[in-house]
């Protein structure tokens, strides 16, 4: 029995609520145990501290599931025509360079719900050129370095005009707070298209205005016909996420039988399993004790079911028992709990619910079928990216300060594609079945452009991470030749061969070099051989 770690509490809200924002993002950070891990349940405690964080976790989220009032005002933008903002630089246009891009400025949008961008463009490719790449950001510039986040990514390959739709959740985004200084909501289309030549981070000097630069023709193109904005968006009014927890019923049930039915619903899902007469009966009672004071029974189940989710039937991986000491077989239930947390980071879905009801999980071949299911599942990238993240500490990326006048061509989206590299070369391996010696040494690697260019290689067809066949003799195959190896264990301004060693040895081989004895005298600094590994 252990706590479930930050991202599996909000992987499990995600898909029991059906709502995509990161409820977890407040909670406390996880400990990490002697192995580097965070879902060793020796350090995943809890305290009372922490259960006040989950409960409003709970509420937040519940609050985003559930509507209470009537269909909120849509709000609506069409846009044709780029606006220039007089703080933000650079050139705006409807035909988009790797320099320029399209910019729509909202001064009417919602402050929750999801939110649909529509942008109809098409391509100009030279001869010889990729393809242009589309990248949506959404968010306000509070400031003169803007907060912004990335809505989606994607190469543009069609010559004939086409309609990109892109979704996500608002709040998920940098909104403007009270009184802002720049008021409104900024949605910006960049092409993103890299040609593999780094781009030097230059001081910008005062210049006299100019006429406006045209694209440089050897560079493919990003033609933007309309930008449209609409939100908040709903498939049907109430939206899925309220019907997934007041389903409809047959008959005409009491107000009381009708929640009787969403919370042992609810509950089966929420705790993993079939739940208890007794658990049921006490959820009722305190549905009793709150509806006689609540303003509607919406509300009433609402504050019920933000208790569940602090359960610990809810919190935890709980494998009854019946006090033996002895080792016992898991049922169905728990297999299905364990099969979806170690390869989705998540709860059970409906399929591994519906054989777990019939009994079926504890048979071998069913149980393998599922496992070859689940790794063909979008969600077992979240293991691959967890595990990979844990076991070769990439947060320590995010560590390490570069230096820009050592390397001014470094920026953040490099950094973030030498994280991913690593992620998708664990994931490679992994999904197909390779040998365990390819993370010391490999015949491909997994590049896109920018990241390709930085390596001097040659640049792949789009803008995703792909599988990239090296060159005989080349030296990028593996781990220790990847950015994030290399990045992680060094100052931000130079290698540093003793922190790779470390982790050579830490991360690789599971042999830590042992703490130094105790009473080492200090060393002469001024030898001319150590300063440069010291």
């Amino acid at each position: 029995m252990r706590r479930l770690t930050r991202y599996e509490y909000n992987n499990t809200l995600r898909d029991l609520l059906g709502v995509q924002l990161d409820f977890a993002e407040n909670l406390p950070p996880e400990s990490v145990s002697a192995d580097g891990f965070q879902n060793n349940g020796s350090v995943l405690g809890i305290s009372p501290i922490q259960i006040e964080y989950y409960l409003k976790a709970a509420r937040m989220a519940l609050g985003k599931a559930i509507v209470t009032g009537p269909r909120p005002e849509v709000f609506k933008h069409h846009a044709i025509k780029s606006e220039k903002i007089r703080r933000v630089k650079g050139p705006v246009s409807s035909r988009l360079g790797p320099d320029s891009r399209f910019i729509v400025r909202l001064m009417k949008f919602p402050r929750e719900g999801e939110v649909v961008v529509r942008v109809r463009a098409h391509a100009v490719v030279p001869p010889g050129a990729g393809v242009p790449r589309m990248r949506i950001g959404m968010g306000v510039r509070a400031d003169v370095r803007a907060p912004e986040k990335t809505l989606a990514e994607v190469d543009v390959a069609n010559s004939a005009t086409r309609t990109f739709t892109f979704r996500g959740r608002i709040e998920s985004f940098p909104l403007p707070g009270h009184n802002p200084k720049y008021p409104g909501l900024q949605v910006t289309v960049y092409n993103a298209y890299e040609d593999g030549r780094p781009k030097t981070r230059k001081k910008k000097k005062k210049k006299k205005k100019k006429a406006p630069v045209e694209p440089d023709p050897t560079q493919p193109l990003l033609v933007i016909e309309s930008v449209d904005f609409e939100g908040p968006v709903f498939d049907a009014w109430p939206p899925v996420t309220h019907t997934r927890i007041f389903f409809p019923t047959s008959g005409q049930p009491t107000e009381r039988q009708y929640a009787g039915k969403i919370l042992s619903r609810f509950m089966t899902r929420a705790y993993r399993r079939p739940v208890g007469e007794d658990e049921l009966a006490g959820s009722l009672a305190l549905y009793d004790k709150l509806r006689t004071g609540s303003p509607s029974f919406e509300i009433a189940i609402r504050d019920v079911l933000s208790l569940v989710l602090v359960s610990p039937q809810f919190l935890y991986l709980v494998e009854p028992r019946n006090g033996s000491a002895s080792r016992q077989p898991l049922d169905n239930f728990e297999l299905a709990s364990r099969l979806s947390y170690f390869l989705w980071s998540t709860m059970p879905d409906d399929r591994l619910f519906q054989l777990a009801g019939k009994g079926r999980l504890t048979d071998q071949a069913v149980r393998q079928a599922q496992v070859r299911r689940m790794l063909k599942d979008p969600r077992a990238r979240q293991f691959a990216n967890h595990f990979a993240d844990q076991w070769l500490d990439l947060p320590a990326l995010d560590r390490v300060a570069v230096n820009p006048e050592f390397h001014p061509t470094f920026d953040d989206r490099l950094k973030r594609d030498m994280r991913d590299e690593t992620r998708h070369f664990f994931a490679e391996i992994l999904n197909a079945d390779l040998s365990a010696l390819n993370l010391l040494k490999s015949d491909f690697a997994m590049l896109n452009r920018r990241l390709a260019g930085h390596y001097g290689v040659p640049l792949p067809s789009g803008g995703d991470m792909q599988r990239v066949k090296l060159s005989e003799g080349s030296h990028r195959g593996g781990l220790l030749t990847q950015g994030s190896f290399l990045l992680s264990n060094s100052n931000g301004e130079d290698s540093h061969p003793i922190k790779r060693a470390v982790w050579v040895l830490d991360r690789l081989l599971d042999d830590p070099p042992a703490p130094p004895p105790p009473d080492v005298p200090d060393l002469d600094p001024s030898r001319p051989t150590w300063p440069s590994c010291h």
